[in-house]
């Protein structure tokens, strides 16, 4: 078993419509075999992905690591294999300084990215007890605030793809209830003023199918 790298262009929606590209760096596990005398290689696990341009940056090693240490222990190899692994991947991807998360740009950043990375990292990072609470409740916030704009686009889809009667009314009857309202309830008071900016510039669809 051996990690294998690969270099691959994933687009991104952003806004409905509006999508971009960007240059990612992918980690597997992998393995040959022979199949039918003619050795092959076979994907075992996939364990995670950063953006090229960005390697260098705490957020997105802190993101990229909470993953893929996740997927290594859950992959079926030895602690030796899963040491040797880690090293390896670490040579190429370094493992982020966590104190360096502390900073509130880079927490943000960090928060907006992969907020389960966020909320399980909080413990490891120097803040006092009323900081990490309080970042602790923002983190709850922003899943929440993940979930609802999950199922937003879901319903912005189905619009899109079955632009009928039917759903329009449907959809105008989950926004009355306050399932869609609720997007525009989130408090952005803990983040940064940029990353706010951009987190809540996502809710613009709404007032747009509304």
């Amino acid at each position: 078993m051996y990690v294998t790298w690969r270099r691959q262009t994933l687009t991104h929606t952003w806004h409905g419509d509006k999508r971009f590209q960007r240059r990612h760096i992918g980690v597997s596990l992998s393995e040959s075999r022979r199949v039918d005398g003619k050795p092959r290689r076979r994907l075992v696990a996939h364990l995670g992905h950063v953006e090229e341009a960005r390697i260098d940056r705490t957020p997105d090693q802190a993101a990229f690591w909470y993953r893929t240490d996740l997927a290594l222990d859950q992959a079926e190899i030895t602690e030796e294999q899963r040491e040797a692994f880690r090293q390896q991947i670490a040579e190429r991807i370094p493992r982020p300084d966590l104190t360096l998360l502390a900073d509130a740009d880079e927490w943000s950043d960090l928060m907006v990215q992969d907020s389960g990375a966020a909320a399980a990292l909080l413990d490891h990072i120097p803040l006092d007890d009323d900081m990490r609470n309080r970042r602790r409740q923002t983190v709850g916030q922003l899943r929440d605030y993940q979930d609802s704009r999950a199922r937003m686009d879901s319903w912005w889809e189905r619009l899109r793809n079955r632009n009928d009667r039917k759903h329009r009314q449907e959809f105008a009857e989950k926004a009355e209830r306050g399932e869609v309202e609720e997007l525009k309830r989130f408090d952005y008071s803990q983040l940064s003023p940029d990353v706010a900016e951009a987190v809540q510039g996502s809710t613009e669809r709404i007032k747009e199918l509304q």
